[in-house]
């Protein structure tokens, strides 16, 4: 059974949080380069989010590599790249579905199981579709589309995608604490069973002590009983000896 090592489960929520971003980069990539030889998107709007997200990819791996894949602050370094590549995009080309691509970040913040940075990943989000949509709106004439309904629909989604993750993230914090607490107290349990046999055992022990120790004394006492016999035995041996020598002599002395 594998045990429970934090570095290790760090380092893999980082390697597939990066590669959520790599896949995304690639999608937002082929996505808006097959729209360049119509004129759907300009060449040097293209390059410019598109070289931003990369070199900030880019970043993040190196910054790994420095600090070691288990780094526990890659996650921010992540949110924000990643934001300021949505922004670069937001701010040079508003749609109705330039909102989909902060999608993926919400779904990689579960990996963290972090509320602190889900709302302040939160509010950034916030930060750029409101700004965004502001310099959209009175910068390019696109108050039509800034005040329809479909765009109050992407802050819906956006909203209720965060709040959503962030329930959820509790929810896990609190089902690993009462799965952590269930085991705590079984092992107190176990423990405490253990300690309970081990006193019985040594009193097991200490019983078997006793009756060896008076079965040894029992011996001794017996080995001295033998030995008094023996010398009782002998006694008699020189008592009978002398009876009959004192018989003899009385006969003797009556003849």
């Amino acid at each position: 059974m594998q045990e429970y090592d934090e570095s290790f489960f760090r380092a893999k929520a980082n390697k597939r949080a990066r590669l959520t971003w790599l896949i995304l980069l690639v999608i937002i990539t082929v996505y808006y380069g097959v729209k360049i030889p119509s004129g759907d998107v300009e060449l040097s709007r293209f390059l410019a989010f598109t070289i931003t997200g990369w070199l900030l990819y880019i970043s993040g791996a190196v910054y790994l590599i420095i600090r070691g894949n288990d780094s526990n602050k890659y996650k921010w370094f992540l949110g924000v790249g990643y934001l300021l590549f949505y922004a670069v995009i937001t701010w040079t080309s508003l749609s109705q579905i330039t909102f989909v691509f902060v999608m993926p970040l919400i779904s990689m913040m579960i990996l963290y199981k972090d509320p602190k940075y889900i709302k302040s990943m939160m509010w950034m989000t916030l930060f750029v579709l409101i700004s965004s949509n502001m310099y959209n709106g009175f910068a390019k004439g696109m108050m039509d589309f800034v005040s329809s309904a479909e765009c109050a629909l992407q802050f819906a989604m956006i909203l209720c995608c965060f709040f959503c993750t962030d329930s959820s993230i509790k929810h896990l914090i609190e089902s690993d604490g009462a799965l952590t607490a269930s085991i705590k107290a079984n092992l107190a349990r176990v423990v405490k069973t253990v300690e309970q046999v081990k006193d019985a055992s040594n009193s097991i022990v200490d019983g078997v002590t006793v009756v060896r120790e008076l079965a040894d004394e029992n011996k001794e006492g017996a080995d001295n009983v033998v030995k008094d016999m023996k010398t009782l035995a002998s006694n008699n041996e020189i008592l009978n000896d002398k009876t009959i020598s004192s018989v003899e002599m009385t006969k003797v002395i009556d003849t």
